[in-house]
């Protein structure tokens, strides 16, 4: 299970709006439904994101029977991830390396794809974005999420920008280790590879909360 400490918020109110207003055209809008709360009330009162569908692959390439004689590999990491502030988007996350040997070690931040646009059916608007740091060997997957309400009650400041991170521990689970031989290796043949070794982690579902919230209006 994850050890996750209680979300700190910080509200900064602003006087000046510094964000250009946006129109119902633009596509950076999104529609927003969940049980006739608002994006801003969801992302004030038990904020916490969902990752679903975490999948783990890779694939190592071993030049002779020696484990530690790899000579390349590549892994992919991928998952679905829903804030409930925003509920019925869906944003998903990939990420592929190449490092050797186990690939993700939480140095790297890698950017999740845009929800795909759709036709805004309420007045409750909302946009996000989201970037990810994964860590195979200790299993920590780390978040950091930006988001918009255009909710606000007051028509000259509808809009309050959000920004959380937060992170956890997973295990991978199940995970089954296919090595395929080349069966025309010997050592005398340094040009060809001895074997490939395919892992594949079954698929995990679980919860992150931030453990620092600031919001801007």
């Amino acid at each position: 299970m994850a050890h996750q400490s209680k979300p700190r918020l910080t509200t900064i109110l602003t006087t000046i709006l510094t964000l250009p207003l946006l129109t119902t055209a633009s596509p950076l809008f999104r529609n927003l439904s969940r049980q006739g709360q608002t994006c801003t009330q969801n992302s004030f009162h038990g904020l916490k994101w969902t990752v679903s569908n975490f999948l783990f692959t890779s694939s190592l390439t071993f030049a002779s029977e020696k484990e530690s004689d790899v000579t390349q590999g590549l892994a992919s990491v991928s998952f679905n991830l829903t804030n409930s502030a925003i509920p019925s988007q869906l944003v998903n996350c990939y990420a592929t390396s190449d490092k050797l040997t186990d690939f993700f070690y939480g140095d790297q931040l890698f950017q999740c794809q845009p929800p795909p646009e759709i036709e805004p059916t309420t007045n409750q608007l909302a946009e996000q974005s989201a970037s990810f740091k994964f860590d195979r060997k200790t299993g920590t997957i780390s978040l950091e999420l930006d988001w918009s309400c255009h909710d606000g009650a007051d028509a000259r400041w509808p809009t309050t920008t959000f920004s959380a991170g937060g992170s956890t521990t997973v295990s991978l689970g199940s995970c089954t280790k296919l090595d395929q031989k080349n069966p025309n290796w010997s050592s005398a043949t340094k040009d060809q590879a001895y074997k490939t070794q395919h892992v594949d982690c079954a698929p995990l579902t679980f919860e992150v909360n931030p453990d620092e919230i600031e919001s801007v209006a």
